[in-house]
């Protein structure tokens, strides 16, 4: 054990750690802890980290605000609970669905749309139908293996004869409507039309506008989409903020978007 001027840590418990064993890294004067928490993870910490933990009753990764933010909030039907453990260098979040299944998922896939327990008995109403349904030129065929983030994608024949595989959150709210053959006549301008007139906003928004949110601080923000640029404005807090946000988007659709819209609206 390597001698310093530091009391040894070798087998304490300081705080939620525990010290395994100190060392020495070669080039380097500091002492190195390998250090156990209490949710399992193994890592190294320099001795002078190990007694800043040890005054603030720090544990590791498993209490950051990062990971605080989505606790006890909702994603779709899921609701994170705490954190659960780390796999493959990735931090899950124990979470429950309405349904009442419990299952884990990271914060990517809570975030990019994997919003329930994946129960297919329990959760298939939005999409029972949609096999043998066309959305624009697009037949719907069958269903294939969900993406890495647990959507559900489908293999879709196009009127061209195309078959791609699409995702069914694309297909249910719009966003594609042929495998690609016709996207150039949707393009006017270099904006897409069919997104210019869709209006309604994503299932999880909290203002229920399309292009207007509510960051993390509470902080009303909105963006609009001109040629292939993005334009945001900063509303502020609380109401004043969101109706600030709402008006400059609503404002924004008037002078930018509906002029094309109505020049190539056939």
């Amino acid at each position: 054990m390597p001698s310093g001027k530091y009391e040894s840590y070798t087998g304490k418990k300081i705080g939620l750690l525990t010290v395994i064993e100190e060392f020495k890294k070669e080039n380097s004067k500091k002492i190195f802890c390998k250090v156990k928490c209490e949710c399992g993870r193994e890592f190294e910490l320099s001795k002078s980290s190990v007694k800043w933990r040890k005054d603030n009753n720090v544990k590791c990764n498993c209490n950051r605000t990062d990971n605080l933010d989505v606790i006890n909030k909702t994603f779709g039907l899921l609701t994170v609970k705490s954190f659960s453990r780390y796999i493959n260098k990735r931090k899950k979040f124990l979470c429950k669905c309405s349904c009442g299944n419990e299952v884990e998922r990271d914060k990517t896939q809570l975030m990019y749309g994997c919003g329930n327990c994946g129960d297919s008995t329990k959760h298939n109403e939005k999409y029972s139908n949609i096999i043998g349904k066309k959305f624009g030129k697009l037949l719907v065929l069958e269903e294939v293996e969900p993406t890495k983030y647990a959507q559900r994608q489908y293999n879709c024949r196009c009127d061209c004869g195309v078959e791609k595989i699409i995702l069914g959150s694309n297909l249910l709210y719009g966003e594609s409507t042929s495998c690609g053959c016709v996207l150039n006549s949707y393009y006017q301008e270099g904006t897409n039309l069919i997104l210019l007139e869709r209006e309604e906003a994503y299932p999880n928004s909290k203002s229920g506008i399309k292009g207007v949110w509510q960051n993390k601080k509470g902080y009303w923000w909105a963006i609009i989409t001109v040629k292939g640029k993005r334009i945001t404005f900063y509303g502020g807090a609380g109401d004043e903020g969101k109706v600030k946000a709402v008006k400059w988007r609503e404002e924004m659709v008037k002078k930018y978007h509906k002029p094309i819209i109505e020049k190539y609206k056939k």
